[in-house]
């Protein structure tokens, strides 16, 4: 809690509190003298009717007591008088009685609701004649006999009224009083906290490291010396700071050097290595077919177990040289893509028989389960990615089995390895794609690789555009996913083949093709004239407006088209012609994760540079007849 704040509390809530005490006692002493005095006035106005009506109900005449009656009701807060029999049958009332109010005939008095309602009976005292003439006398003593009851009711509301008065009028005492002490509190902390105030704020300052912050020594005790001393303390840190800013822009400077040439000397390892991979992969090629052709020379001697060791010796070296060169190449950038349509089943039944007797020698059963499907991708990095995760799943798993499975998901194919091993722990996820890392290889077992397979997955989806995925449970087995696309020209191509070789032959139309690359744009206009289509060309979407006169049964558009793109020429093309059906082709050599995801939501069959004519038409024949 702030200073000023324990300072302005320190000298209002003692203030308040006593306001409030002195105000509520106040305020409860009056209303409970209210109540009082409205009881006994209200007894005595009872006690008065009944002494004045026992006359009439004794004679039984009621006619005296309606001035009786009404005359009281004129007074303060009087509702309503009544008198009434014994058996609650009135005799005499004036006033206005509540119709809820319900209030028994014995003496006392009952509060109903705001009001108040006093009882008092009309009691006939008999009087002793001690007469000879009187055959029947009184019993000396006799108790009074009530003949009657009187009921005044009486409302509170006039009490209440100068009770509300009271309240407010104390209310506006403790204001002003506290008004006054605010004035006074506020004066005394301006006057005696600010400089300290002043000094919080400083020293908060320097520990955001604003040392220019300097105080005005205007304090009028001890605290001066105070402010003189942050000021110098200031003055320091400053002197401080700036020769440690110098320090630590030339150690900056100095990182940046040897960082930069630490890249360069990096990216120059990996360029050679991606460079000189055929070459040195000669050597190692010779070596082991010369391991190879002495088998036969040492068969039956004692050399055949020494040469059984190198050969083994040899495999290993020769994995572990083909891993270190292959994620060189990686790190290089010398890795371009080939893609083009691939079979899921093909891909799957060629893993499969490469594996299952390694998996068969291990006691572990290996299944296939896949889907007709052919997806877009290089066959050979693709296959790759496969395979060293079902020899991962191999070389982690001692018992149960794997499974390799393919099935749709979305617009891709789902490629999954599932194995029932070790599993991995949870701190490990962040770390298996990283170079070098084995997390159950603490001993640098060679023969278990250099912990270079997963990385080489890592950056191979990456290069693709594949996403990939692993999840694990320790103890129960490890499931790692990758997403290809599937291939919608084959699909087209598929739906083609139906039609006669009539169909095809010739096809016709009005197609629209946009893309800021000139010769991309000539070169696909002479195609798909030669096809037999009409073509309308433009390097922008609004040029392409001005050049139809019909909506396009067709859009090709490149994605990338500088400020544009091809989801928003699609967009802006149908907004042109809200009530024209034409399909959209997106050709696009970006595979980038975010490209992708924009790509796949948007719908539209998607065409990876570079184009295939036959697949382009294969797939422009397909829209075009299903618009028919």
């Amino acid at each position: 809690m702030k200073i000023r704040t324990r300072a302005y509390l320190l000298g209002l809530l003692p203030a308040l509190l006593v306001a409030i005490l002195l105000g509520s006692y106040l305020g409860l002493s009056r209303t409970d003298d209210l109540e009082t005095a409205l009881r006994e006035r209200g007894s005595a106005l009872a006690r008065h009717i009944a002494q004045g009506a026992e006359y009439a109900v004794v004679s039984g005449n009621p006619a005296p007591l309606d001035p009786l009656l009404t005359g009281a009701t004129r007074e303060r807060d009087v509702i309503a008088i009544g008198v009434y029999q014994p058996n609650g049958e009135r005799i005499a009332a004036a006033g206005r009685k509540p119709a809820a109010l319900r209030a028994p005939l014995r003496a006392g008095v009952a509060n109903v609701g705001e009001t108040m309602v006093f009882t008092v009976p009309v009691e006939f005292m008999p009087i002793a004649l001690d007469d000879p003439f009187f055959q029947s006398q009184a019993p000396p003593q006799a108790a009074p006999r009530v003949i009657a009851w009187v009921q005044v009711v009486i409302s509170r509301a006039g009490n209440t009224a100068v009770a509300r008065q009271q309240i407010l009028a104390t209310l506006g005492i403790v204001a002003v009083a506290m008004l006054f002490t605010v004035m006074l509190v506020r004066g005394l902390v301006l006057g005696g906290i600010r400089p300290l105030m002043e000094i919080i704020a400083a020293v908060r300052g320097i520990a955001r490291h604003n040392f220019r912050i300097r105080l005005p020594t205007t304090a009028k005790s001890e605290l001066q010396e105070l402010q003189k001393g942050i000021n110098l303390m200031g003055e320091a840190l400053l002197s401080f700071e700036e020769d440690m800013q110098g320090s630590i822009d030339a150690a900056t400077a100095e990182m940046a050097r040897q960082k930069e040439a630490a890249e360069r000397a990096d990216q120059a390892k990996s360029t050679f290595l991606a460079a000189a991979s055929h070459d040195l992969r000669q050597p190692m090629h010779a070596i082991s077919l010369y391991v190879a052709s002495m088998r036969p020379q040492v068969a039956g001697r004692d050399a055949a177990t020494t040469l059984g060791k190198l050969e083994d010796a040899v495999a290993v070296m020769e994995n572990l040289f083909c891993g270190i060169l292959d994620i060189s190449k990686l790190d290089a950038g010398s890795v371009v893509p080939e893609i083009t349509g691939l079979s899921v089943r093909s891909l799957l039944e060629g893993l499969y028989a490469d594996f299952h007797h390694e998996a068969e020698a291990k006691g572990l059963r290996l299944r296939l389960r896949h889907c007709e499907a052919t997806v877009v991708s290089d066959p050979v990095l693709l296959r790759r990615i496969l395979r060293n995760l079902i020899a991962n799943a191999l070389r982690y798993t001692e018992r149960g089995g794997i499974l390799i499975a393919a099935r749709r998901h979305g617009g891709a194919i789902r490629f999954q390895v599932w194995d029932s091993g070790q599993g991995i722990q949870p701190e490990h996820i962040d770390h298996i794609f990283h170079a070098y890392f084995q997390a159950a290889n603490p001993q640098r077992d060679r023969t278990q690789g250099l912990g270079l397979g997963l990385a080489i997955v890592d950056r191979l989806a990456q290069l693709l555009g594949h996403p990939l995925a692993v999840h694990s449970r320790p103890g129960r087995g490890t499931v790692f996913s990758i997403d290809v696309p599937i291939n919608l020209a084959n699909v087209a191509s598929e739906d083609a083949a139906r039609k006669t070789l009539a169909d095809i032959a010739q096809l016709h139309g009005l197609v629209a093709i946009v893309d800021d690359d000139a010769m991309v744009l000539d070169s696909m206009q002479t195609l798909l004239q030669g096809w037999g289509l009409g073509v309308v060309k433009a390097g922008g979407i609004q040029d392409l407006l001005r050049g139809l006169e019909r909506a396009p049964d067709l859009l090709i558009t490149d994605y990338r088209l500088g400020a544009e793109d091809g989801l928003k020429s699609a967009k802006i093309l149908r907004d042109a012609y809200p009530d024209a059906v034409f399909s959209v082709v997106i050709v696009t050599g970006d595979v980038s994760e975010e490209s992708m995801r924009d790509l796949s939501s948007a719908g539209y069959p998607i065409l990876h540079k570079p184009v295939l004519p036959a697949r382009l038409r294969a797939l422009v024949t397909h829209l075009l007849l299903s618009q028919e």
